[in-house]
């Protein structure tokens, strides 16, 4: 990793641009992978070959397709972010609403 710290870093893409595409590619190969895998136990209906065991196993299996296909987005979005961040001059609205919201709900005493 790098050790120079975060606010003594130049400005510029940096050493790390690549990795978006990487997990991207990544959680795309695990997604790949387990397609197989998943489909099987969909079209036998699986369930747990042990007495008492989960009875559904199937639909656990798909939580797995769920983890690759949500982080694969979440580094999406992590990289649209960082380029708007780069390349604009000026946050985008969305991004400034998040970052500065007031609480919804304010404890009064």
């Amino acid at each position: 990793m790098c050790s120079i710290p975060h606010d003594r870093k130049p400005p510029g893409l940096g050493e790390f641009d690549w990795q978006p595409g990487v997990g991207v590619a990544v959680h795309g190969l695990y997604f790949w992978v387990s397609w197989d895998y998943v489909s099987g136990s969909w079209v036998i209906l699986e369930g747990s070959s042990e007495a008492g065991g989960l009875p559904f196993l199937y639909i656990l299996k798909s939580f797995i397709l769920i983890m690759a296909s949500l982080m694969a987005l979440q580094i999406l979005a992590n990289a649209v972010e960082a380029y708007l961040k780069l390349f604009q001059r000026q946050q985008p609205a969305v991004i400034d609403w998040f970052q500065h919201r007031e609480p919804e709900h304010e404890e009064k005493l």
